[in-house]
Protein backbone atom coordinates (compact mmCIF):
# COMPACT_ATOMS: atom_id res chain seq x y z
CA UNK A 1 0.00 0.00 0.00
CA UNK A 2 1.19 3.51 -0.76
CA UNK A 3 -0.29 6.85 0.16
CA UNK A 4 0.00 10.27 -1.43
CA UNK A 5 -1.23 13.79 -0.80
CA UNK A 6 -4.32 14.39 -2.90
CA UNK A 7 -3.83 17.60 -4.97
CA UNK A 8 -7.55 18.38 -4.60
CA UNK A 9 -7.22 18.16 -0.79
CA UNK A 10 -3.53 18.83 0.00
CA UNK A 11 -3.89 18.26 3.74
CA UNK A 12 -5.38 14.79 3.25
CA UNK A 13 -3.64 11.57 2.29
CA UNK A 14 -5.22 8.93 0.09
CA UNK A 15 -4.31 5.37 -0.73
CA UNK A 16 -3.01 4.77 -4.26
CA UNK A 17 -4.51 2.09 -6.48
CA UNK A 18 -1.99 -0.40 -7.95
CA UNK A 19 -2.41 1.01 -11.48
CA UNK A 20 -1.35 4.45 -10.21
CA UNK A 21 2.08 3.21 -9.11
CA UNK A 22 4.33 3.24 -12.14
CA UNK A 23 4.84 5.11 -15.34
CA UNK A 24 5.90 5.09 -18.95
CA UNK A 25 8.88 6.44 -20.87
CA UNK A 26 9.79 6.22 -24.54
CA UNK A 27 11.84 3.07 -23.84
CA UNK A 28 10.01 1.22 -21.04
CA UNK A 29 7.04 1.07 -18.69
CA UNK A 30 7.02 0.11 -15.03
CA UNK A 31 4.70 -0.73 -12.18
CA UNK A 32 5.64 -1.00 -8.55
CA UNK A 33 4.54 -1.98 -5.08
CA UNK A 34 6.25 -1.35 -1.78
CA UNK A 35 8.24 -4.55 -2.33
CA UNK A 36 9.02 -4.82 -6.04
CA UNK A 37 9.33 -2.96 -9.31
CA UNK A 38 8.47 -4.57 -12.65
CA UNK A 39 9.95 -2.98 -15.74
CA UNK A 40 8.79 -3.94 -19.24
CA UNK A 41 10.96 -3.20 -22.24
CA UNK A 42 9.54 -3.97 -25.69
CA UNK A 43 12.09 -5.79 -27.86
CA UNK A 44 12.15 -7.20 -31.38
CA UNK A 45 11.07 -10.86 -31.66
CA UNK A 46 14.57 -11.92 -32.75
CA UNK A 47 16.15 -10.58 -29.54
CA UNK A 48 18.10 -13.22 -27.63
CA UNK A 49 19.44 -13.23 -24.08
CA UNK A 50 22.88 -12.44 -25.52
CA UNK A 51 21.52 -9.13 -26.83
CA UNK A 52 20.58 -8.00 -23.33
CA UNK A 53 22.95 -6.70 -20.64
CA UNK A 54 21.50 -6.17 -17.18
CA UNK A 55 23.31 -5.29 -13.98
CA UNK A 56 21.57 -4.84 -10.63
CA UNK A 57 23.75 -3.82 -7.73
CA UNK A 58 22.86 -2.74 -4.23
CA UNK A 59 22.56 0.95 -5.20
CA UNK A 60 22.60 1.01 -9.02
CA UNK A 61 20.90 -0.59 -12.04
CA UNK A 62 21.70 -0.66 -15.74
CA UNK A 63 19.98 -2.28 -18.70
CA UNK A 64 20.95 -2.26 -22.37
CA UNK A 65 19.41 -4.01 -25.37
CA UNK A 66 21.50 -4.27 -28.56
CA UNK A 67 23.95 -1.85 -26.88
CA UNK A 68 21.20 0.78 -26.53
CA UNK A 69 21.09 1.96 -22.92
CA UNK A 70 17.56 1.70 -21.56
CA UNK A 71 18.25 2.35 -17.86
CA UNK A 72 21.42 3.39 -16.09
CA UNK A 73 21.72 5.11 -12.78
CA UNK A 74 21.47 5.10 -9.02
CA UNK A 75 18.51 3.65 -7.14
CA UNK A 76 16.70 5.53 -4.39
CA UNK A 77 17.18 2.76 -1.84
CA UNK A 78 19.31 -0.33 -1.31
CA UNK A 79 18.28 -3.47 -3.19
CA UNK A 80 18.35 -7.00 -1.82
CA UNK A 81 20.44 -8.41 -4.68
CA UNK A 82 19.59 -11.99 -3.74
Amino acid sequence: MAVVADPRHPKELRELRPEELGGKTAKYTWVQTNWEIRCRVPVDPETTKGDIRCSIKQNQMSLAVFDEVILDGPLCDKVDIE
